[in-house]
């Protein structure tokens, strides 16, 4: 199975969508709006957990699901949409606090599940991961 973060909508989505299109994968997405990963899961006929990546919870339960889902490949959409707390601006317009939940949730929690991911990879001495980010859309 591969993971898809971030597929509810835009890259991540595009991701799964091609995955599925190209190969006999089955596939698992993630995202943070429960509505909007089951009108993602529902659309793409695959598995779907809700994940808030800046929430340490949430990632620590889909690091705990690796094994159950067998993964085996994965692919991290990460800053493609910052948690932008103020809404989207300019850099320059950005508060410390929110350049912070900006690093925590695109950064420290994609790093914690790359970690988990890694270790599985290199138990079962295979795995593929990708990660996938931009943030061209939100810098204007």
């Amino acid at each position: 199975m591969i993971l898809v973060t971030g597929a509810s909508e835009g890259i991540g989505f595009a991701c799964a969508r091609e995955l599925l299109a190209r190969t006999r994968a089955s596939v698992l997405i993630t995202g943070r709006d429960r509505w909007k990963l089951e009108r993602a899961r529902e659309t793409l006929g695959c598995s779907a957990m809700v994940c808030d990546q800046g929430n340490e919870r949430d990632v620590g339960e889909l690091v705990a699901s690796l094994e159950q889902y067998a993964i085996e490949g994965a692919i991290l959409t990460v800053g493609v949409n910052p948690a932008y707390a103020e809404g989207p601006r300019r850099l320059h317009a950005l508060s410390a606090a929110t350049i912070e939940d900006t690093v925590r949730t695109n950064c420290v929690h994609a790093l914690r599940l790359t970690t988990a991911l890694l270790d599985r990879f290199h138990r079962r001495r295979y795995g593929v991961l990708v990660w996938v980010g931009s943030q061209a859309q939100s810098v204007g």
